[in-house]
């Protein structure tokens, strides 16, 4: 594809002169005015443009500032003039004239040259441009790759202190508080460990849910579980019974070790139903812990 060419000149013997020169090599256009330029660049793409300096209506200092500031600062502009009074050379090329040539002083063969390597220079910007795009949209994927792992490691972290707070609770604190302890005592610990467990499962899986059904509900203690470290999944559900099976136990080998650890849970997950539902009861009837294959808690409304 042809690099685009506008020239602009009040006198159409100029116009026809500059576009002999230039139309075998590029895509030529013409306009005869300020005004209409601004109409073919905003229609077309514009390489280049060559502008008289002193034309009615919009003068060529006039329109190469509205390309620079409007369009784009991208393209080169040429001026050709025979009034150099009215600008100078120095104070047009600091703002944004590539060359400057008066009329009547230039062969066409100066003007192909300085065309060419005007346009070359176009290239090398829009090249530069699009590297540094490139560059700018590789640093924000790498930055959003980032933050994505920043954010996982941090769910990670507060998944695993959660795991830490609920497990040192039921495979720690209660049996060194039940170590030893006064017959009486026991079921005191046990009840205000259980509360505390409860109150932090309740507000971090259902407090903000608006309705929850036993679907839900059978769902949310198996993520409570899964985020505990094991493998559970709903097993069967209606509208008054939900069954979820687990295949692996949070608790591993301490489940054996210790199987007032699923008793427990048991009291927990109850206490959480009776917050959801007014009147259920929920079962463990098979667990790990007692070596049966696997685990399954039942919950029953009536």
């Amino acid at each position: 594809m042809k690099d685009k060419i506008l020239i602009v000149d009040d006198e159409e013997n100029m116009l026809d002169f500059l576009s002999n020169i230039l139309a075998r090599e590029y895509e030529v256009e013409t306009a005869i005015n300020g005004n209409y330029a601004k109409e073919k660049l905003k229609k077309e793409k514009i390489d280049m443009v060559i502008a008289d300096l002193r034309m009615p209506i919009m003068n060529g200092k006039e329109l190469i500032k509205y390309i620079h500031k409007e369009v784009d600062p991208d393209i080169i502009n040429i001026i050709i003039t025979g009034h150099s009074e009215d600008w100078s050379y120095v104070d047009a090329t600091d703002q944004h004239v590539f060359h400057y040539f008066n009329k009547g002083e230039f062969e066409p063969k100066d003007l192909k040259k300085v065309v060419k390597n005007g346009l070359e220079l176009r290239k090398l910007r829009l090249k530069e441009k699009a590297y540094q795009k490139r560059l700018e949209k590789e640093v924000e994927d790498r930055t959003k790759e980032l933050k994505k792992t920043y954010e996982a490691l941090e769910q990670k972290k507060a998944l695993l202190e959660y795991q830490y707070q609920i497990k040192s609770m039921l495979t720690s604190v209660i049996p060194l508080l039940l170590y030893g302890a006064p017959p009486a005592s026991k079921n005191r610990f046990i009840m205000e460990m259980c509360n505390q467990i409860e109150k932090i499962l309740y507000n971090k899986y259902i407090s903000e849910l608006k309705e929850i059904d036993m679907n839900t509900l059978a769902a949310i203690l198996c993520q409570i579980m899964n985020d505990l470290g094991g493998e559970f999944e709903v097993y069967r559900v209606t509208d008054k019974i939900g069954v979820v099976k687990g295949n692996k136990c949070p608790w591993g080998k301490e489940a054996q070790k210790n199987p007032v650890l699923c008793m427990h849970c048991n009291c927990i997950f109850s206490r959480i139903a009776t917050k959801v539902f007014d009147k259920v009861i929920v079962s463990l009837e098979k667990t790990i812990g007692n070596k049966d294959d696997y685990c399954i808690i039942s919950m029953k409304r009536f």
